[in-house]
């Protein structure tokens, strides 16, 4: 029972890089769900969510980010045969909207906000991921 334990959590830091994934994609998904509860106007008034008004309408930007975040899920769980092509758009199409959130915050916020350091980190996490699929490793 010790030696599987062991073994378990040698193979969950040999796939440290797929956790990230995975929970940049459950973030990804709880602030698309999490924005879909709240009213236009709380999220107006909410510099990460501000700049989303400007170029797409409330429900679309939300749907985006959930499909987006489902999407970067699935393709982690999946065993595709062209991973690297799947693994790769997954990471750059979820660093897109984690970078859209950190300039929205930073831009329209007054002041620094400590959300913009996590939300960078989501994005160095996926521009990780996409370099690692651009360059053939699992």
């Amino acid at each position: 029972m010790i030696r599987r334990a062991h073994e378990y959590i040698r193979t969950i830091l040999r796939r440290e890089h797929w956790w990230a994934e995975a929970w940049s994609g459950i973030a990804l998904i709880a602030f698309g769900m999490a924005s879909m509860l709240q009213t236009r106007e709380a999220l107006h008034a909410t510099p990460s969510t501000h700049n989303f008004f400007i170029l797409l309408p409330n429900g679309l930007w939300q749907s985006l980010l959930v499909l987006s975040g489902s999407y970067q899920l699935a393709v982690l769980v999946a065993g595709f045969r062209n991973w690297r092509v799947w693994r790769g758009s997954a990471a750059a199409n979820a660093a897109f909207w984690s970078l859209w959130i950190a300039f929205s915050q930073v831009i329209y916020a007054f002041g620094y906000n400590p959300i913009v350091t996590f939300v960078f980190a989501w994005v160095g996490i996926n521009l990780y991921a996409l370099s690692r699929a651009i360059g053939g490793l699992r």
